[in-house]
């Protein structure tokens, strides 16, 4: 009777492993890709505090949307302790 439950909860470990992998690694990929992207706004900006400007408004938005389809998921209701 255990093995099902066993087996279920180590296929959702595997498949969360995977996923933080995957962040981590898109993580990276950005993180690396980004002086290419700075360098290039430099070249087209005349102001870096433009850029800057730019650059935190296109991330807000970004957040704003990620938020918001996070939150039509949700289960509305009481935080179990």
């Amino acid at each position: 009777m255990g093995e099902p439950v066993v087996a279920a909860a180590e296929a959702r470990a595997a498949e969360s492993s995977w996923r933080g992998i995957a962040f981590g690694l898109a993580c990276a990929l950005m993180f690396s890709i980004s002086p290419i992207f700075i360098r290039h706004g430099l070249e087209e900006l005349p102001s870096p505090l433009l850029g800057v400007t730019v650059g935190m408004l296109a991330s807000t938005l970004a957040y704003g949307v990620t938020l918001l389809f996070r939150r039509s998921q949700a289960i509305p209701g009481p935080i179990p302790r």
